[in-house]
């Protein structure tokens, strides 16, 4: 139950998030309207310049002061001259205001505060149109002293615009993202962290600040040189002119030249700082060498601990910025260890969270963030870390840790402007991956409309629609994707749109949806075409990504194919499918759709009797799979099929597996059957024998067709192993059932060659009889193998008991209607036999002229050489 609290929590935050923002944003509230952009800036009020200040600013405001006079200190630091003003907003007690600069209109300071909210150099800002100038040009004010008489400032100029909120990335997920040391002025596109003031944790012992503290202002060094220097004093308030201006090759080259000439820690330390800073602005190199100049001045000068931790700080920042991680997280590490009361205690603590976020040690990530979180509650990166823990959390699949995470930082910043920006992208993660869609749509909406220039805003896009499809929701499903197909073309998310509108299209082709307002329709309405064009664009992905997606493209398009019934192009895929992607992700479903596209094809030649057809099936598959996925009926049809073809072994090979496959099955004994049947055509009767014994008499489900055919097999094997008697037991007991046999006419005339055989002439003349009566009922189908074949046992009856006219009429009978070529010889070669026995030559020299003319086979000629000298040796009757 206390999970179910902590993820209706959460839900419930985001709801309140959600409604709060129809209040301040525009939400979406039709779909297809996916972008709804905020107005930047109000009209604005007045036009003419009446004096120096007159005119529009970017204004960025801050609760605390200290903040404000860093923000300021950074836009002088790159040529600006900002002025601040202090106002008293009801109910939200002291700000302070920096304004940066006077523009003439308001869409050129908009482009500019745009410009300055990318370098980090202020996280939000608005336009106001001012008509007076600074109210002083005194020392701001620190931490709100309540000894500041602000009853006397004049009422806030006209305010243009609410100010925008511009929400900070989570640190961890933040790829540039990296904070700098104070002093130091702003750099392009990275964000300074500022120091708010921050409460002691107890009463006796004041805690190391939030956040840094401003060092003293890079004017404030020119004023005053280092004591330490003898001869380059002039030559150093130079180079730190250049230096605070943001000149640093400039300020590099003269501190070099004063370092020749004498020896300086200060120098030193500057020198390490330029090296940094044009670092910063992009170039490896510079880094490189700030970092040994950091480490050779903490080696060389270990006194200087408050400018040694600035140091350690910068060295760890440099190790950050390179993406050595590892390694920054030890320098962190050992500032938090041995200046644990530097103003960079906290951000340090704050850093090791990021680095053990980025080296995936996330458990060492939360706890850094927790101790952060504890010891700095008002901290300025508390809101990240919040969200951090949460995301940890979601990464290492603890959702329930996560959901309260999450849920606790959207109950303490209900605000949207207050979460931060990479938090909406984190939390709608969260939701999609554990499956809470609706959830997921509500934070990507808020996100599209709050950053709706955002970077991630085809992600969001692309997940909104994942999210549809999750939900059943195609059709809006399908409007998002193509949606993100049209506003991104050319990206890897506009690339698996098109792949998943594709595999729509598969799932359900018959969407009513309009043409003219869905790009990409042809993906949709045509999927396995569109599959083979995606193929053609993936290498447009990075080498894995390509590996991955096209694993499902040839997944996905051998489902299509099954899906269509075209299983020979199915089966083929499927085929190229296992062998390219044997260890894929998909590679069970994969086997299972080979298994379907190749019983459809042996369905299908089955049914044709094209049983060659259905033996190259089976010899082109792998065995294992075969037998690991394939079913009981494919299977018997396989081995029938060889069988058929005349490859015996290796049917008998099919069903020896299948028996061990399929041993419990109620199948199974027709299978044995089937492996009996395979051993007596091989003539490997002793074998068919136990097979058919072990039917008999193991199997206590044996139906009475089974057991009547492997009685019947059992009589076939004693009659060609000659033992007439036992045939005889089998066939009676099968002609004497009333059901479960199948075509009892040939087994009667078996039957009867087993009494002939036996010598019971009289009794295998009465059953032969029977069979031709039967055979003469219209009802009852015959073979004509079993007619002549019964007139042909009639003869040798006859023949034996010396009825030697009546046996050549029954020869006779069994020859008419057979075509010549044939005619059975037997029953030519014993016609003439009996006209010889009857002395009648003519008619004997007939036949036998017959037998010579139908067959050139040089085994009867020897036969009527045999029988013609036999007879006329022992008869005296030349034949």
């Amino acid at each position: 139950m206390k999970s179910n609290n902590n993820n209706n929590s959460t839900t419930q935050q985001l709801d309140h998030l959600t409604r709060s923002a129809h209040g301040k944003f525009m939400i979406l509230l039709a779909f297809t309207a996916l972008f709804v952009f905020l107005p930047l800036v109000s009209e604005s009020y007045g036009s003419g310049i009446e004096n120096k200040y007159h005119g529009f600013y970017v204004v960025s405001s801050y609760k605390n002061f200290d903040d404000a006079e860093a923000l300021m200190e950074r836009l002088r630091a790159q040529g600006y001259d900002p002025f601040g003003k202090t106002v008293n907003i009801p109910d939200k007690g002291k700000y302070r205001r920096v304004y940066v600069k006077r523009y003439g209109n308001k869409k050129e300071a908009l482009s500019e505060g745009k410009k300055l909210r990318e370098k980090g150099m202020f996280k939000g800002f608005f336009i106001l149109f001012v008509k007076t100038g600074p109210e002083d040009n005194k020392a701001v004010p620190k931490r709100n002293s309540d000894k500041e008489d602000n009853k006397n400032i004049p009422p806030p100029p006209v305010l243009t615009k609410t100010e925008i909120p511009v929400a900070p990335a989570v640190p961890p997920l933040a790829k540039k993202e990296i904070p700098v040391a104070p002093t130091v002025p702003p750099l392009a596109k990275k964000e300074i962290p500022v120091a708010p003031a921050v409460p002691p944790l107890t009463k006796v012992k004041i805690v190391p600040p939030n956040t840094e503290k401003m060092m003293p202002s890079h004017k404030a060094q020119i004023d005053k040189p280092d004591p330490g220097l003898k001869m380059g004093k002039k030559s150093y308030i130079s180079a730190m002119s250049d230096f605070t201006a943001g000149r640093y090759k400039d300020a590099l080259g003269k501190f070099k030249k004063i370092i020749k000439t004498e020896k300086n820690e200060a120098v030193m330390r500057r020198i390490a700082d330029c090296y940094y800073f044009l670092g910063d602005k992009g170039d490896k190199r510079y880094l490189l060498e700030g970092i040994d100049q950091y480490r050779n001045i903490i080696r060389n000068y270990p006194g200087s601990k408050k400018e040694n931790a600035k140091a350690v700080f910068r060295l760890a920042q440099g190790l950050c910025r390179l993406k050595f991680y590892s390694n920054a997280l030890m320098e962190f590490k050992n500032l938090c260890s041995r200046y644990p009361e530097s103003v960079y205690f906290s951000e340090s603590l704050y850093m090791m969270g990021k680095m053990n976020y980025k080296t995936g040690n996330l458990n060492g990530a939360i706890t850094d963030f927790k101790k952060y979180i504890k010891r700095f509650p008002d901290g300025k990166h508390v809101r990240k870390a919040y969200f951090s823990v949460g995301d940890c959390y979601s990464q290492m699949h603890k959702f329930n840790d996560a959901d309260v995470w999450y849920g606790n930082a959207l109950k303490r910043w209900p605000a949207l402007e207050d979460i931060p920006k990479d938090s909406f992208l984190n939390l709608g993660s969260y939701y999609f991956q554990t499956g809470k869609n609706r959830e997921a749509l509500r934070a990507f909406f808020v996100y599209l409309n709050l950053f709706p220039d955002g970077k991630d805003c085809k992600n969001a896009l692309y997940t909104i629609a994942r999210s549809f499809e999750r939900m059943g929701q195609l059709p809006l499903a399908l409007k998002a994707l193509s949606q993100v197909v049209e506003r991104y073309p050319g990206s890897s998310e506009a690339l698996k749109s098109a792949f998943i509108m594709a595999n729509i299209g598969v799932k359900d082709p018959e969407i009513k949806l309009p043409v003219y307002i869905f790009p990409g329709f042809e993906y949709y309405r045509n999927p396995i075409e569109a599959y083979d064009k995606i193929r053609e664009k993936l290498s447009d992905l990075d080498r894995q990504e390509e590996l991955v997606f096209r694993e499902e493209l040839v997944f996905q398009k051998g489902c299509a194919l099954l899906k269509k019934k075209r299983y020979r192009e199915a089966f083929d895929n499927c085929r190229f499918f296992l062998d390219k992607f044997s260890y894929g992700t998909h590679e069970t479903a994969g086997e299972e759709n080979l298994i379907l596209s190749a019983g459809g094809l042996i369905d299908d030649y089955y049914s044709k009797k094209d049983y060659l057809a259905v033996s190259d099936v089976y010899f082109n598959f792998d065995g294992n799979i075969l037998f690991k996925n394939g079913n009981f009926d494919m299977l018997l049809k396989i081995g029938t099929s060889l069988n058929k073809i005349g490859l015996p072994d290796n049917a008998a090979g099919l069903f020896e597996e299948m028996i061990k496959v399929f041993a419990e099955d109620k199948r199974i004994n027709e299978l044995l059957l089937d492996m009996a049947k395979i051993d007596y055509d091989r003539s490997r009767y002793e074998d068919a024998r136990k097979r058919l014994k072990g039917l008999l008499g193991k199997r206590s489900d044996l139906d009475k067709k089974t057991a009547m055919t492997a009685k019947k097999l059992l009589g076939d094997i004693c009659y060609k192993e000659r033992l007439f008697k036992d045939a005889v037991g089998f066939y009676m007991e099968v002609t004497g059932a009333k059901e479960g046999v199948e075509d009892s006419a040939a087994i009667r005339k078996k039957y009867a060659d087993s009494l002939r055989g036996m010598g019971l002439y009289s009794s295998a003349r009465i059953n032969y009889k029977r069979v031709l009566k039967n055979c003469g009922d219209p009802a009852q189908k015959c073979s004509a193998s079993v007619i002549m074949g019964s007139y042909e046992g009639l003869g040798d009856c006859l023949y034996s008991e010396g009825k030697y006219q009546q046996a050549i009429t029954m020869y006779e009978k069994s020859l008419e209607g057979v075509s010549e070529g044939k005619q059975n010889m037997w029953a030519i070669f014993n016609i003439g036999r009996g006209y010889a026995n009857l002395g009648n030559k003519p008619m004997a020299d007939k036949s036998f002229s017959s037998l010579k003319k139908e067959t050139s086979n040089e085994f009867w000629s020897r036969v009527m050489d045999y029988y013609t000298s036999y007879k006329n040796r022992t008869t005296g009757l030349e034949i």
